[in-house]
């Protein structure tokens, strides 16, 4: 802890999510994935210090969930993700049955 950081109170991330005006689900889970949840026994909480990096880490995210590597198939109305291990796993399954 540096000498700028206060301590206060921890949020709730009912609290939080309110402040930020976001769904606590999402909130929650950014949280998370960025290793700002305090967990005290049942009781999980976030600094509200941490607030502010928090957003700025969050920004410009979205394009990190969707590379996944895997390649897109068009069937029907819905996409699937193939990835490409499923890809080869497919291939060596229909030369072994060709055997």
């Amino acid at each position: 802890m540096n000498g700028n950081d206060r301590l206060g109170p921890l949020l709730t991330i009912e609290e939080a999510a309110k402040m930020l005006n976001v769904p606590k689900q999402s909130l929650r889970s950014a949280a998370q994935s960025h290793g700002m949840l305090v967990r005290m026994g049942r009781a999980v909480r976030i600094d509200p210090n941490q607030l502010r990096e928090l957003i700025e880490l969050c920004r410009g995210n979205r394009k990190d969930r969707d590379s996944t590597g895997g390649t897109q198939r068009e069937s029907g109305a819905s996409a699937i993700r193939a990835v490409p291990t499923v890809q080869q796993a497919r291939q060596t399954a229909a030369k072994l049955k060709g055997l």
